[in-house]
């Protein structure tokens, strides 16, 4: 999840809100139509086969979009207020470093309770992970860049296709990624909220390993640390020069997104069965590493045009308020979908699942609207914040708001 920052009123980057709103309005389209990780669904036979047809495309259609690509925008903009924190700090002669370790612990426990609430929970990752920016905020633009390229090279998974590649007999890591999940499946199933809760470490667990088996764990630390980078580079500030930078980065990504869909549809299919899951899985994360650059590039291009603004615009209230607005979605997707509450995932196909995910996205955005006419930031940001100054006994800056 991206950090607040206290920035004052006139110097908010609003493409920055926006684009993190764009990142969490797509976790929280995906989680609706996946039921928050339960999979539990209607019967297809009881269906119209053309609502089944659609069911599958919208399935289809939203992974594609915002599967792996969502959480990837919220890396590299996590990366990003990092940046800003650091060197807003560094103008004070404050070295922001050990205040951010400490930030990564109060995150860690934000994490915690949201498990509580949502098994497949990202932000544990994120705090655990967060650190790695601490070791790399004196590195100069030039080594940052390449500790970042490392991280995004994906180094354990080129381990393993090497090893898959000159030896017959190498087996895949076992993360026992299937074991946890059937474990977190059963306690979500037995309907109670306490089972729930009991085992949320489970539920973490599924989520890390996965993560870790599907080469995430790599892309976030490279994501974040290009994040700092951005910043450092003022790529998210406004200027004709800035879009046309990334302009330039929209048609390199696209044409090397196009080319691991290529290689996908025609090449990988006739590799060798010995390492084809290892190939399949590098190709997999590169080729949404750089759909998620596409994506941004694009996003930032249509931003300096007044209508993109205008469509956009209530996006940033939602991105301002990420971190509360990422818990109040488990709350109440939870609540929604789960046996403990309302119990209606076997009742919600995909169709009418999305439709309920854009319901709720509605229903955040007249609620962030409505709370930023009297606060300066989300209800768990200014606990985030308070604490973060807490062990200094200094009070919260309340004339300033989070980026």
């Amino acid at each position: 999840m991206s950090l607040p920052t206290t920035l004052p009123a006139s110097s908010r980057y609003d493409l920055v809100d926006a684009l993190r709103g764009f990142a969490i309005m797509g976790i929280l389209l995906l989680h609706s139509i996946e039921h928050f990780n339960y999979y539990v669904f209607p019967d297809n036979a009881l269906q119209p086969e053309w609502m089944v047809e659609l069911n599958g495309a919208i399935w289809t259609g939203m992974f594609f979009i915002f599967g792996s690509k969502a959480y990837g925008i919220f890396a590299l903009l996590f990366g990003f207020t990092f940046h800003l924190q650091f060197s807003r700090r560094a103008k004070d002669g404050v070295d922001f470093g050990p205040i951010f370790l400490w930030r990564m612990l109060i995150l860690f426990g934000f994490a915690w309770v949201n498990s509580i609430l949502f098994p497949g929970e990202v932000l544990l990752i994120y705090a655990l992970l967060g650190p790695i920016l601490f070791f790399m905020r004196h590195l100069s633009n030039r080594m940052l860049l390449l500790v970042g390229c490392l991280f995004l090279a994906q180094p354990l998974e080129l381990y393993q296709l090497a090893q898959a590649y000159w030896n017959p007999n190498y087996e895949r890591i076992d993360m026992r990624v299937g074991e946890f999940w059937g474990l977190t499946s059963s306690y979500m199933s037995e309907g109670s909220f306490w089972s729930l809760a009991a085992n949320s470490w489970t539920g973490f667990k599924s989520t890390f390993f996965w993560s870790l088996e599907n080469g995430r764990i790599e892309q976030t630390a490279g994501l974040f640390t290009l994040g700092v980078f951005i910043g450092r580079q003022g790529w998210f500030e406004t200027g004709q020069r800035l879009r046309k930078r990334w302009l330039t980065v929209l048609g390199v990504s696209s044409t090397i997104f196009a080319a691991f869909l290529l290689f996908e549809f025609n090449v990988l299919s006739s590799v060798n069965d010995q390492y084809r899951w290892a190939l399949q899985t590098l190709s997999n994360v590169w080729k949404n590493l750089f759909q998620i650059g596409a994506m941004v590039s694009l996003f930032c291009s249509l931003h300096a045009t007044g209508w993109f603004r205008a469509l956009v615009k209530p996006l940033r209230s939602y991105g301002r308020m990420s971190l509360s607005n990422y818990m109040m979605q488990s709350l109440v997707g939870g609540f929604i979908f789960y046996p403990y509450g309302l119990a209606l995932a076997e009742h919600f196909n995909t169709v009418y699942s999305l439709l309920l995910g854009f319901g709720l996205f509605v229903g955040f955005v007249t609620f962030c609207n409505l709370w930023f006419l009297k606060f300066k930031q989300g209800p768990c940001e200014m606990l985030w914040h308070y604490l973060t100054w807490l062990p200094l006994k200094r009070r919260p800056i309340a004339t300033k708001q989070a980026a």
